[in-house]
């Protein structure tokens, strides 16, 4: 069942509103560059800096928090894990030819 709106303007604006909070979820999420060692206090001040744009730039500031959490709640595991979830892992094509 369809949301009633009072006219087309207030569908847009809640659309265009949905899409800015998808964006800042999908595009936003903080990971430090792959790398054998995670400067956790780095992925910390990463985070801290996209939370203050969103807020600013975005016009998320009334739920921000909702989306982003806080920085006290980052755990060093945690970020550790997330950048093990984004790492380049494409083999060289050296070891595509040798078969391993």
């Amino acid at each position: 069942k369809a949301i009633p709106f009072r006219d087309a303007s207030d569908k847009c604006r809640l659309i265009a509103r949905s899409l800015e909070v998808v964006e800042a979820v999908l595009t936003r999420y903080v990971v430090a560059p792959a790398g054998p060692k995670v400067d956790f206090n780095a992925v910390k001040e990463r985070f801290a800096s996209n939370v203050k744009m969103a807020s600013r730039d975005l016009g998320l500031s009334p739920i921000v928090d909702d989306i982003f959490g806080r920085v006290e709640d980052i755990q060093e595991e945690e970020a550790k894990d997330a950048v093990a979830d984004f790492q380049n892992i494409q083999l060289k094509t050296e070891e595509l030819l040798q078969g391993g």
